[in-house]
């Protein structure tokens, strides 16, 4: 294998395009994000007692027993959405990265529908504006570095290599 300028390497020793350096920093931006989407999760395990405040809020004649269920499955499902879309989106930065064009569109539906979805976790209560509005904004970031830079666009109108 031959590594190119940017690190990467090709099996057949040839070289690939090199990466322009505004989406190289959808790297940094993936790693941030992983750490707000992984976050999220740990802090609802180490700290319950405001997630299931929001919970009785929401739903007052839960008495104990329904809310630590409600809690607990809300939890199961946090663990269960943010951790393979952490490792989905890791994957779909991985395939832009190598030029893939249909990894730079899914990748961007896939960050637009965790957006919105933001909103829904925000009107769940404040205890989720910091892991939402901290997520949004990275992940506005991203998809503005995957399509905004004139550097990048070249790099996705180029014919693959």
């Amino acid at each position: 294998m031959t590594p190119t300028t940017n690190g990467t390497a090709r099996p057949d020793g040839s070289r690939s395009r090199p990466v322009p350096a505004p989406l190289r920093w959808t790297r940094v931006c993936l790693a941030l994000l992983i750490v707000i989407l992984l976050a999220l999760p740990v802090v609802m395990t180490l700290d319950p007692d405001p997630y299931i405040d929001a919970i009785a809020r929401e739903n007052p004649s839960l008495d104990d027993g329904e809310l630590r269920f409600a809690y607990t499955l809300a939890l199961a499902m946090t663990y269960g959405v943010h951790v393979p879309f952490a490792a989905v989106l890791w994957w779909l930065v991985v395939k832009t990265l190598r030029g893939r064009r249909w990894a730079r569109v899914v990748l961007t539906l896939a960050l637009a529908v965790a957006i919105l979805h933001g909103f829904v976790s925000a009107a769940a209560g404040p205890e989720y504006y910091p892991a939402v509005i901290a997520g949004d904004v990275v992940m506005v970031a991203m998809i503005a570095l995957i399509w905004i830079p004139a550097s990048v666009r070249a790099f996705f109108a180029a014919p693959p290599r």
